[in-house]
């Protein structure tokens, strides 16, 4: 089963060391809880996971990701509104829209951000860059590596308008609504109440809630909700009666609604169920980006990445095997054309040249086509073709009749006479034979003809009848 560490830091003052105590329990993905909570310092949370790991049978020997909740004294956290023109360019504007809520030097700190909401209203946090180097190192050394660090403070919204205080033994949080979207949510300790809760003023309280002063003493009075555990890790109940006697005193309505579980448990809930928006406020964003979760990430998508880079590879090797055999047939198909050339025009030393090192960039069929061009061919020369094609007509007419077998062809381009010599069983079929011709359209007659075994051979002459 995937597991996940969560670790809270209680509000704590001074500095930061493997001494501080903190609390920390193990959760399923959907929030559950898997085991006790855990309350020791850091040095003792970083022995107990060392444990854990040396049973391999333990279901948290494993676990998926490390969560860490931060209190408000060490960090701030205020959500804000902003127009249009800072929402386009909200990381250059967010120093200046927390400038004036911070004592510390601006540059000194890390900045984050969720989106905006529809409202326009960003939550934005801010911490020390010493404090959470220091943070860093110090979980490092107990071999954590948190994938979160988050404000405790966003996962506290009253859930209306009424004022909430959350209380813990070590301190408490107030929330509360400033304007109709737009929450305040402050970290105090239990010393700060009746300096906060002094007057309605010093509340900061809306104008309705600021007009109570001014009407009859008849009117409901401002409510405040407390919330607290009284179950695992119980607020201690001196606690409690001294806040709601105080309140009372002040003339607030208190109403007290605890938690099921621990606050611990309470900010898993909120945790798992707000992980996936994009408002929540990470500190691990920037130069505090978690190295490990990249790695997971990077672990996730390995084995797809390694089976597109494998077909990336054998398509580029078929690619490269093909390319190798279409070079090798045009260098055949080259030598080919080259030889066939010189067969012709044995003397042309620049193809014997290409030929003998291998110039495949030569080009054979535009050297034929110049030598074609150049060439003087007389236009008044009787073509070959037609009159080899009424040759082979006069053959066709002969029918099936056995006894004739052509065997040389000559034609003589200058004098435009077609020298036929063919084989004949008896004299008649080659006298036939010249009536066919000559009923062509051609001039032909017998200039010699040898008896032999095989039969008559006989040398016919033809020509255009209008050379006669």
């Amino acid at each position: 089963m995937k597991t996940n560490l969560l670790i809270r830091i209680p509000l704590v003052s001074g500095s930061l060391g493997s001494h501080k105590v903190v609390q920390w329990g193990f959760y399923t993905q959907t929030g559950e809880r898997c085991g006790d909570l855990h309350l020791g310092t850091i040095e003792q949370l970083g022995a107990a996971l060392q444990a854990v790991e040396q049973n391999d049978d333990d279901t948290h020997s494993h676990y998926e990701e490390c969560v860490l909740f931060i209190g408000g004294l060490l960090c701030f956290y205020r959500e804000l509104g902003i127009n249009a023109g800072q929402k386009k360019h909200l990381h250059a504007a967010l120093p200046y829209l927390v400038e004036e809520h911070l004592a510390q030097d601006i540059d000194g700190m890390h900045i984050v951000s969720g989106q905006p909401d529809k409202n326009l209203n960003v939550a934005v946090a801010a911490i020390t860059h010493e404090i959470i180097q220091n943070l860093l190192a110090l979980f490092e050394r107990c071999g954590i590596s948190p994938s979160y660090i988050l404000p405790e403070l966003q996962f506290l919204k009253s859930e209306d308008e009424k004022t909430t205080l959350f209380l813990d033994n070590d301190g408490l949080f107030l929330s509360r609504a400033r304007h109709e979207y737009e929450h305040e949510i402050v970290a105090l300790n239990y010393d700060a109440l009746p300096f906060v809760f002094n007057d309605e003023q010093a509340l900061a309280l809306d104008n309705s809630v600021q007009e109570r002063g001014a009407e009859s003493q008849s009117d409901d009075p401002e409510c405040v909700r407390l919330q607290f555990s009284d179950k695992e890790w119980m607020l201690e109940p001196s606690r409690l009666e001294e806040v709601s006697t105080f309140l009372t005193r002040r003339g607030f309505k208190v109403e007290q609604h605890p938690f099921q579980h621990s606050l611990l448990d309470y900010l898993a809930d909120q945790f798992f169920s707000f992980r996936q928006s994009n408002r929540l406020v990470n500190f691990r964003q920037g130069s505090y980006r978690c190295s490990k979760k990249t790695n997971r990430f990077l672990r996730r998508w390995w084995p797809v990445a390694a089976l597109a880079g494998v077909w990336l590879l054998v398509e580029l090797g078929f690619t490269a095997a093909e390319g190798m055999v279409y070079q090798q047939q045009q260098a055949a198909l080259w030598n080919e054309s080259v030889n066939s050339y010189l067969t012709v025009f044995a003397n042309d030393r620049q193809a014997q040249q290409a030929l003998k090192r291998q110039q495949l960039s030569f080009n054979v069929k535009r050297l034929v086509e110049n030598r074609l061009k150049n060439l003087d061919t007389p236009s008044e020369l009787s073509p070959f073709l037609p009159m080899l094609q009424r040759v082979s007509t006069a053959m066709e007419k002969m029918g099936t009749e056995v006894g004739l077998q052509p065997d040389v062809l000559d034609f003589n381009q200058q004098s435009g006479v077609l020298k036929l010599e063919v084989i004949a069983d008896q004299q008649e079929t080659i006298h036939r034979f010249i009536g066919h011709i000559n009923a062509m359209g051609l001039n032909s007659q017998i200039t010699g003809s040898t008896p032999e075994k095989e039969g008559i051979i006989a040398h016919i002459s033809i020509r255009e009848t209008a050379q006669k």
